[in-house]
């Protein structure tokens, strides 16, 4: 069972050693019997230990992580041929539905 402190210990070491391209970040997360590290990957690899330091390591893929754009930054980049549609609510609540 690894405690918390040791999890914080255990990330720092994570972070050392998977430092790269291929991860989009690292945590800590709550396991069974205390706490463990858990690593988002962009690609799967095979080169994934299962502790460290006595703390569990989850890897976990992800893909590749990416902003998305929202009304604001396409209407500041002046791009008209690419719109994001606003959310709407309907101006009067459905028959069906409690107002």
């Amino acid at each position: 069972m690894a405690s918390l402190e040791q999890a914080r210990a255990a990330k720092t070491e994570a972070s050392r050693r998977f430092a790269g391209a291929n991860v989009n970040g690292i945590g800590i997360q709550r396991v069974a019997e205390g706490f463990g590290i858990r690593v988002t990957l962009v690609e799967d690899e095979d080169r994934t230990p299962e502790d460290i330091d006595g703390v569990p390591v989850a890897f976990v893929h992800r893909g590749r992580i990416v902003k998305r754009e929202t009304a604001e930054t396409v209407a500041s980049s002046g791009s008209p041929e690419r719109s994001v549609p606003a959310r709407s609510r309907p101006s009067e609540p459905a028959a069906d539905r409690p107002a």
